[in-house]
């Protein structure tokens, strides 16, 4: 019947476009977000229906895992990073999903939780959590208002919507976006649109590496170690950016409150490497930033931009720290980011 076959295409979907660690495959939380709600109201249709049992239990698994998922990568105000093409879900909105959620879901704690603003249920009892089949890496110390987040993605390539910022990462901070996420600002149209469009999604405008100022050839970022407890955190990802170029990032989180990002890039191809950083606007003083490197290193600074929301774009500053690799050695950069009480 068009009933079964409906529910058989939702779920070879749901199957399909979620890792199995409920993060969604364009690496976006916008559309994670979107798709969730799409999933939910499936099954909802099916309550009220009288035909929810259509629906096999590992659909609802994997419905509620990816809501897990959007839980832990969000910030404790609600709101998302903007990784990809991600924009901004405005609090109230978010809260208003979480409700749904929670009706699907009641024996979910942390669901419950999240629906009641703390009211209700339980957070997890972990902090920092590691996604490592969709590569999105949370390093926290609380879930407050209070709380320090940063959220590094680096995994697959991921599908239309993913852009090429392997390594990249943003990071929350008492309630400010000390270095949030490019955005993506525009979709498609004339020459003009198109411009914008992939200045906003290139290598350059993330935090990461880049070679010669190209976009990365290869997004296929792989885990090396992982350790979310403890005085030092850690998390070691390599990504083989470019031919004869791979990027190891490591990143150590210091007693709650530092982080420690060593940049090793090794391989025999050469020319110029440069390692970028995006601070939110007026964010440089809320923070210390200190980024050393070889012998010869520039430093200099550029206009840069950032989006929220579609259309809107704001100007911030783009860092830039440059190194020449002649020579089979690796270059590496150490770059140490404190924010400020």
């Amino acid at each position: 019947s068009w009933r079964e076959e409906g529910v058989d295409i939702l779920c070879r979907e749901i199957q399909g476009q979620v890792y199995p660690d409920g993060g969604h495959w364009e690496l976006d939380p916008h559309y994670h977000l979107a798709c969730i709600n799409i999933f939910c109201k499936a099954l909802r249709m099916a309550d009220l229906g009288g035909f929810a049992d259509s629906f096999p239990q590992t659909f609802r698994h994997t419905l509620e895992k990816m809501i897990e998922f959007y839980g832990e990568i969000c910030y404790p105000d609600y709101t998302n990073p903007c990784f990809s093409d991600a924009r901004i879900t405005g609090r109230e909105t978010v809260i208003e999903d979480w409700k749904h959620w929670s009706c699907l879901f009641p024996d979910n704690a942390f669901i419950r939780y999240m629906a009641t603003e703390g009211r209700e249920g339980t957070l997890p009892e972990h902090l920092s959590v590691a996604f490592k089949d969709s590569g999105f890496f949370i390093f926290r110390n609380g879930r407050d208002s209070n709380a320090t987040q940063m959220i590094i993605k680096a995994g697959p390539a991921g599908e239309w919507h993913a852009q090429p910022d392997n390594g990249t990462f943003e990071l929350w901070h008492k309630g400010l976006r000390l270095f949030p996420d490019s955005g993506s600002y525009v979709y498609a149209g004339d020459d003009e649109v198109m411009r914008w469009r992939n200045l906003f999604r290139s290598t350059a405008f993330h935090n990461t590496v880049t070679l010669n100022g190209e976009d990365l050839k290869t997004r296929q970022s792989r885990t090396r170690a992982w350790r979310g407890r403890g005085r030092v955190q850690k998390l070691v990802t390599e990504n083989p950016s470019y031919p004869g170029l791979t990027h190891r990032r490591t990143i150590k989180f210091i007693a709650g409150k530092r982080f420690i990002i060593i940049d090793k890039l090794y391989g025999n191809a050469t020319g110029t490497i440069a390692m970028h950083l995006h601070p939110g606007p007026g964010m440089e003083e809320k923070m210390l930033i200190k980024v050393s490197g070889p012998i010869g290193m520039t430093a200099r600074r550029e206009e840069g931009w950032m989006s929220t929301s579609y259309r809107e774009k704001t100007p911030r500053p783009h860092l830039i720290w440059e190194s020449e690799k002649k020579t089979n050695a690796p270059v590496v950069f150490k770059t140490i980011i404190e924010p400020l009480p």
